[in-house]
């Protein structure tokens, strides 16, 4: 029986590199799996096929650190929760709970809206 017999793929071709080639190369995969999300392109002859077929694979690096954003919308969402439970347990909010409410909203709103335009800047997506 031959090992291209009851395969999709069987035509195998076999490339070599050098020790410091292979080490680029495999960098590039490793850091291309770092931002690559859906799995496609876990094994490396899957990311190879789609350099060598369509000359390219598409690597969108945001350069956003989204560490402080969740500390961020986590100290927002209990600030929002704290007068919440106020204004049920009390039916009455202050006007400067509100006013912390309308600027921390500001602010989470700005931390998207340049999470947005940063992603538009770096793919051209979503650009008007």
């Amino acid at each position: 029986m031959s090992w291209s017999q009851h395969r999709r793929r069987s035509v195998c071709k076999t490339v070599t590199f050098t020790p410091e080639e292979w080490k680029e190369a495999e960098e590039l995969w490793r850091k291309f799996r770092e931002v690559n999300t859906d799995g496609r392109y876990q094994r490396f002859s899957d990311w190879a096929r789609q350099l060598l077929m369509w000359g390219h694979v598409e690597q969108i690096v945001v350069a956003f650190d989204p560490v402080p954003l969740r500390r961020d919308i986590r100290a927002i969402g209990s600030n929002i929760n704290q007068i919440a439970h106020v204004a049920n347990g009390l039916n009455t909010v202050t006007g400067e709970q509100i006013r912390e409410v309308s600027e921390q909203h500001e602010r989470l709103w700005g931390l998207f809206k340049g999470m947005a335009d940063e992603y538009a800047q770096l793919t051209g997506i979503g650009e008007e």
